[in-house]
């Protein structure tokens, strides 16, 4: 018989979550480069934007729109993939964030990496 989770033990697992999320993330990270093979030399970078109509999201703000849709709040996703398009990073920010600012943030925390000495890091420059 399957025991259910109360509301109270799912939040309390979601903050430890959060307040541990970059340890996690980097053990997931270096599983998954020797579980799958993964060369973590030359990585890709993508930015884009989604648009919400309602009210609901707390951090869809009013930016650039790639979609032309000055009229919507949005959210600004990076995904960050090895060659092989691996997502080892993915971050949501605010819609109002700039990729330049962005783009600035995501190298300094890779570089902040060990293992990431040696790196090619591809990405567009259209916008």
């Amino acid at each position: 018989m399957k025991k259910e989770m109360d509301l109270q033990t799912l939040y309390r697992s979601l903050e430890m979550l959060t307040e541990n999320f970059f340890k996690v993330e980097n053990c997931l990270y270096q599983w998954a480069l020797k579980r799958f093979n993964q060369n973590d030399r030359e990585l890709f970078y993508d930015i884009t934007s989604s648009y919400f109509i309602g009210r609901k999201c707390i951090i869809a703000e009013f930016g650039y729109s790639r979609d032309k849709r000055r009229d919507q709040e949005q959210v600004v996703i990076g995904l960050v993939t090895t060659s092989d398009g691996f997502p080892i990073k993915c971050n949501i920010y605010s819609g109002k964030n700039q990729i330049r600012r962005r783009f600035q943030r995501l190298l300094q925390t890779l570089s902040k990496d060990t293992l990431l000495k040696r790196l090619s890091l591809w990405g567009t420059g259209g916008c």
